[in-house]
């Protein structure tokens, strides 16, 4: 049976997740890319919606992690300082020449896909 969630948890959740500590953490994600006062306070001015936290995550395209932005997951936060802010890497065994060129041009999300799928495909059928 699951318990209610307490007051406190309730308070806590929404605390992590509010637009106040969203605030923060575009604040600390913008000072660590060094960017200029007038463009944070741009970022951070008015209502923190949807389309202008995609628009952040636009203009660093695979370096923010949403999860940690948007909850505050340290996960998240981990897999971004690791330089994979959307999945952890999986390791692509080595191709041929010709298919090693083709997923040399691929991102980080897009590789991590494509070796999961290289290890489902690999796994013996039952």
């Amino acid at each position: 049976m699951k318990r209610p969630m307490t007051l406190q948890r309730r308070k806590f959740l929404s605390a992590a997740a509010g637009a106040d500590a969203v605030r923060g953490r575009m604040c600390v994600f913008l000072n660590e890319k060094k960017a200029t006062e007038a463009e944070i306070t741009g970022w951070l001015k008015g209502k923190i919606t949807t389309s202008r936290i995609h628009d952040l995550a636009e203009k660093y395209p695979g370096q923010i992690s949403y999860d940690w932005l948007l909850c505050g997951d340290l996960k998240g936060l981990l897999r971004m300082k690791k330089g994979f802010p959307h999945s952890a890497p999986s390791p692509v065994p080595p191709q041929r020449p010709e298919v090693q060129k083709l997923l040399d041009t691929f991102t980080a999300p897009q590789m991590s896909a494509v070796a999961q799928l290289l290890e489902v495909l690999n796994q013996p059928s039952t």
